[in-house]
């Protein structure tokens, strides 16, 4: 006690100065404290906004997806690209190749001019009026992800639309739409498919030497009418000066173009292959269906249509082509003497039509039910038979 009251001035001091230092610290944490507060409260109140305007922005771009799809789909574009997609990737040209990689390489913008035809520009104005949703789509997920419900409003029409579309594009404008549709399908392509991919598209041009003479389009405008590739064969001087092998070369082009003769061609060549002079297809094997038989030899005879074409090669090759050819010119001509033409026969039944037709109606032919009857059949057997009606 004698100390307190002997250092009581001091220990009061001590105590002032010990609350008045925890207030001002209490102070200083409490407007801290306040401080940090206030800016969380900021940062969340930003971030709300900051969500509400992505939300917003994908509201807006699924109406726009969606309104535009609409629109696209009442002009029949999605049909016709799928049709497309289909009918080329049951197209093989040789190897793995199929014609959607061709269709992919002639579409890339780098080849516009060479390829240009007014179906492809028209098949490439509708895959861009496409693809610039994709556009929008991988912009909005630089933002962030997308918000669960949009997600699953958009998951079917993205998924559709990128499957669709992305076979068709190739370098950075693939990735878009297969990034799109992995955020909103929940499905990633298989990035050794797409190495695969992108090494195809590489050598394109050294496997198929006769690419930037194939042409896309019919006299059809409608681009979803192509099912297939046409040759361009530009005819030059030294070609000129051969013209029994031109011709030779072309009409069995043409022959080989026709999938009426197909099943007889690959029964000709399984019987009587011709030895390939640059051994650019694999050999004929038991495994092969006609379709497979056909294939070959058509890209087979179109390296031949290239390098004939080709005044520097033709010199260089000219005595093998020839020697192939009128091997392969022997097939085609069997082919076409065992198969009539599609003209016989229409005329052949619609003559054979009209003299039963002249039976059924005459009494002294006609006088028992059983035997018109079977006119009648005979009849409707010949008209089901005709190839052109």
């Amino acid at each position: 006690m004698a100390f307190a009251k002997d250092y009581r001035e001091e220990i009061t001091l001590a105590y002032y100065c010990f609350y008045s230092a925890l207030t001002i610290a209490m102070f200083i944490v409490g407007t801290i404290f306040l401080r940090n507060r206030d800016r969380r409260d900021e940062q969340r109140r930003e971030w709300r906004q900051f969500e509400e305007r992505i939300s917003r922005e994908w509201r807006q771009f699924a109406e726009k997806i969606s309104s535009e799809y609409s629109k696209l789909k009442a002009e029949g574009i999605p049909r016709k690209i799928s049709k497309v997609k289909d009918n080329f990737e049951k197209l093989s040209i040789i190897f793995e190749i199929t014609g959607v990689d061709v269709l992919r390489y002639m579409l890339d913008d780098d080849n516009r001019q060479h390829f240009k035809t007014t179906q492809l520009e028209n098949l490439r104005e509708d895959l861009q009026s496409i693809f610039q949703l994709f556009n929008v789509c991988s912009s909005l997920l630089l933002l962030g992800k997308v918000p669960k419900n949009i997600k699953e409003e958009l998951k079917d029409l993205v998924t559709d639309l990128g499957e669709m579309t992305y076979p068709l594009f190739k370098g950075e404008r693939r990735k878009i739409i297969l990034k799109c549709v992995e955020h909103f399908g929940n499905s990633r392509r298989d990035p050794e498919t797409e190495r695969r991919s992108s090494e195809l598209d590489a050598r394109l041009e050294e496997a198929i030497p006769y690419l930037n003479n194939l042409r896309f389009g019919t006299f059809n405008l409608d681009y979803s009418e192509c099912s297939n590739f046409s040759l361009n064969v530009t005819v030059t001087n030294q070609v000129c000066r051969q013209a029994d092998l031109t011709f030779l070369i072309t009409e069995l082009h043409k022959d080989l173009e026709d999938t009426r003769y197909m099943t007889d061609f690959a029964t000709k060549w399984r019987e009587q292959q011709p030895t390939p002079f640059f051994n650019l297809i694999d050999p004929v094997n038991r495994s092969d269906t006609d379709e497979d038989v056909h294939v070959k030899f058509l890209h087979e005879v179109r390296v031949y249509i290239h390098l004939f074409l080709n005044e520097d090669k033709l010199v260089q090759y000219h005595e093998q082509i020839t020697v192939i050819m009128i091997t392969l010119r022997d097939v085609s001509k069997e082919v076409k003497e065992i198969r009539p033409t599609e003209v016989i026969v229409k005329e052949t039944c619609e003559r054979l039509i009209e003299d039963l037709q002249s039976l059924h109606s005459s009494p002294p032919h006609c006088n028992s039910q059983e035997f018109c009857d079977k006119l009648t059949q005979l009849k409707d057997t010949l008209c089901e038979i005709q190839i052109i009606r």
